[in-house]
């Protein structure tokens, strides 16, 4: 899924002003107040309210797809070191 979302996003960034007016994951329109723009940490593309969270550790907002991949990340160096164990 990430893999998807990847491939779109680098299609999507391509088009000239597309991440200035839409979001980069949904694509739905930027309106004032309504349903702001929102950079996210890690990509640096601009999302929606919808498809990001604010992250208190970092204090700013990351998108779905970083914030789950953190996750997958996080989750593969417990096993890891569960696996192999610290030596």
């Amino acid at each position: 899924m990430a893999a998807i979302a990847g491939s779109k996003c680098t299609i999507l960034a391509r088009q000239n002003k597309f991440n200035d007016h839409c979001c980069m994951r949904c694509c739905s329109p930027f309106a004032f107040l309504i349903n702001t723009k929102r950079q996210c940490l890690d990509c640096k593309f601009n999302v929606c309210k919808s498809c990001s969270s604010y992250s208190k550790e970092e204090k700013a907002w990351i998108c779905a797809v970083c914030q789950t991949s953190s996750y997958l990340v996080d989750f593969e160096y417990k096993i890891i070191m569960i696996i192999f164990g610290s030596r």
